[in-house]
């Protein structure tokens, strides 16, 4: 299950009319189909009477995870994928 289209692709122009409508709809659609089986950070934000996609997404950003992972990934040259071009490492370049 994912967000619809008409909230995350937008053309030459970005509006915001009916995002939250379409946002809250999907947190309902979200929760019936996929409930969460916790809330994150309750200590922090306390236990929300409503706990859907959107709510968990924003405590989820409040806090940095895993911040060394572009670092492991330059350490060990592991491949990387950016807008559909694939960067291989040297020593990785040979075996492809």
């Amino acid at each position: 299950m994912r967000l619809p289209l008409s909230v995350t692709v937008h053309h030459n122009t970005f509006l915001e009319d009916g995002l939250d409508d379409a946002i809250e709809a999907y947190d309902r659609r979200r929760e019936a189909a996929q409930p969460y089986a916790a809330q994150r950070y309750v200590r922090e934000f306390g236990l929300a009477e409503t706990y859907g996609w959107s709510e968990d997404k924003a405590r989820q950003y409040a806090h940095p995870e895993r911040a060394d992972f572009g670092d492991y990934v330059r350490r060990n040259r592991l491949p990387v994928w950016t807008d559909s071009v694939r960067t291989i490492p040297r020593r990785q370049r040979a075996n492809h």
